[in-house]
């Protein structure tokens, strides 16, 4: 097996391990030697690749969120308003699915310990959503005036208020709470800076009230 490959591997056992463990007891209450004892590699290896323990929460991250940013290409060709929420709810559904309630509490007060060295999770969570945006602009989905980083800030304050809603109160799930925020305001914030092309048609939606769409 060539180096490159076996690189990957262990550091995939590294993460996957990780994962599994920090999933199932939070974040805090799992050590650098129970995951390397999962993952089946020694001790030493672990700091081969990580320097500390959230390195690796910041290398699992970009793990988890790779998938959503490979949609981008495909999301800046069609319609903002639906590309963006779409963004936005897989984003909060790998959060969802893979943590419970008491692991988004974890993970909020593991972001927010500045001694954690996750200063950085809302400046790269922002730059996807500015990326998004900005491929919309480029695609002429959005005009040449749409302020991306405002908008991306925006946004990216959103989803992290969502969570931290949902870590203080969890009556109404997170996802409710995002697609209430999609169907109240997204679509006002983004409609300054849409494109509109061709003739205007009509189509019904499920309580078989006309809308107006534009042909994109």
């Amino acid at each position: 097996m060539k180096r490159e490959e076996q690189v990957r591997l262990t550091k995939q056992k590294l993460l996957t391990a990780a994962d599994q463990l920090i999933v199932k007891e939070g974040y805090a209450a799992v050590s650098v030697e129970r995951i390397t004892k999962l993952a089946g590699v020694s001790k030493g290896t672990f700091y081969t690749y990580f320097k500390k323990k959230g390195d690796l929460m910041i290398a699992l991250r970009q793990h988890r969120f790779a998938a959503i940013n490979d949609q981008i290409p495909l999301l800046v060709n069609g319609d903002p308003v639906e590309g963006i929420r779409h963004y936005l709810m897989s984003y909060l559904k790998v959060v969802t699915d893979q943590s419970t309630l008491a692991m988004v509490r974890s993970w909020l007060r593991f972001i927010l310990d500045p001694s954690n060295g996750q200063i950085g999770k809302f400046e790269n969570d922002r730059r996807g959503i500015e990326r998004l945006l900005q491929g919309l602009v480029d695609h002429q989905r959005l005009t040449a005036s749409t302020p991306v980083a405002t908008i991306a800030n925006l946004l990216t304050v959103e989803l992290y208020g969502i969570l931290v809603a949902w870590g203080v109160d969890d009556q109404a799930s997170p996802e409710q709470r995002l697609r209430d925020y999609c169907d109240v305001a997204l679509g006002s914030m983004l409609a300054p800076y849409l494109v509109k092309k061709g003739r205007p048609f009509f189509i019904k939606n499920n309580d078989h009230q006309s809308i107006k769409r534009w042909n994109l």
